[in-house]
């Protein structure tokens, strides 16, 4: 996962010259265990990142097909990711009490536990998209699923508060824009279904999106065959993320302006958009965290350019 190191982190990518806080210094061992242990983490936030994946592509499959009864599974199986969530937290601090890592090491596994953050709070933005689907065909008799009551509440969202594409911490309660527990009614109730005009933004974004998402985790690699450039491209979309929220916002405008039928649908598909946006902030953040791992450059405010200047400065300052 990492590539070229920083200060006194002067490990060759082979177990020697790790940089340990403990007289582990020479024992070949300890090295290959804490490159196994490593690789198990890596592993975990592999299949963290795939089932985020999969659940934004199953959660808009839902909303294509009207199908409530694969909606509310959508729902159910983001336990799945919050159970991976907490396997790989309990994995990165057994890590740190019994390998003490400094340098690179620790810079890497810190680095780790922020993607894996990320990760989960992608998976709740795909269940939001889920949501939708819900909120909009539960009690609507136009529905591939079974009925009976919605899993949307109309209270306010508790995630994204600092706005933008910084994909926030997705903590809030059943809101308008997420699903917790199923447990609220059915806001959509005695609302026609939205017509696939006003849907197809969301369609187009949620595909762009998932995009991001497996491509930066292909750019996390192996083992330490990290690829910055997939990494420096995803986080080069992620940055438009905010121009293109604004352009589609103007464009359902107009289509409620056109139609006022979609009106009664309008919050919704924005909170929808939204949703998908931090999906893709989520993606863009973890492409900022692959460059701290190999570069030690912390780029979470910095755009594509700057990010690139510094890199060249570091590569002439070792040169």
């Amino acid at each position: 996962m990492t590539g070229s190191k920083q200060g006194g982190d002067h490990g060759d990518g082979h177990g020697r010259g790790r940089g340990y806080n403990r007289g582990d210094h020479g024992d070949g061992h300890i090295f290959r265990r804490f490159d196994s242990e490593m690789a198990h983490l890596h592993a975990l936030v592999v299949r963290m990142a795939e089932l985020a994946v999969s659940q934004l592509r199953a959660a808009v499959g839902t909303l294509e097909r009207r199908d409530v009864a694969a909606a509310r599974r959508v729902v159910e199986n983001d336990k799945k990711l919050n159970d991976l969530d907490v396997e790989a937290d309990d994995e990165i601090v057994r890590i740190i009490a019994l390998r003490q890592p400094m340098a690179g090491d620790l810079r890497e596994i810190i680095a780790v536990s922020k993607i894996v953050a990320e990760l989960e709070r992608a998976g709740d933005e795909a269940r939001k998209i889920a949501g939708l689907t819900i909120r909009f065909y539960a009690d609507s008799g136009d529905s591939g699923g079974s009925g009976g009551s919605g899993d949307v509440g109309s209270g306010n969202a508790g995630d994204d508060a600092g706005g933008g594409n910084g994909a926030g911490d997705a903590s809030g309660g059943s809101g308008a824009d997420g699903v917790r527990d199923g447990s609220a009614p059915a806001a959509g109730r005695g609302k026609p279904p939205p017509a696939d005009a006003i849907l197809r933004d969301i369609y187009a974004l949620a595909a762009q999106v998932e995009s991001m998402l497996s491509a930066v985790i292909a750019a996390f690699g192996g083992p330490r065959d990290l690829n910055l450039d997939e990494a420096l491209e995803v986080l080069g979309k992620g940055l438009k993320l905010d121009d293109q929220l604004q352009s589609i916002l103007r464009r359902l405008t107009d289509l409620v302006v056109e139609d006022p039928g979609h009106a009664a649908h309008f919050v919704d598909i924005v909170l929808g958009i939204r949703a998908l946006e931090r999906f893709g902030g989520h993606a863009k953040n973890i492409a900022g965290h692959l460059v701290f791992i190999k570069h030690g450059i912390d780029v979470r405010h910095e755009g594509v350019a700057s990010i690139l200047r510094q890199l060249k400065q570091q590569s002439v300052a070792g040169a």
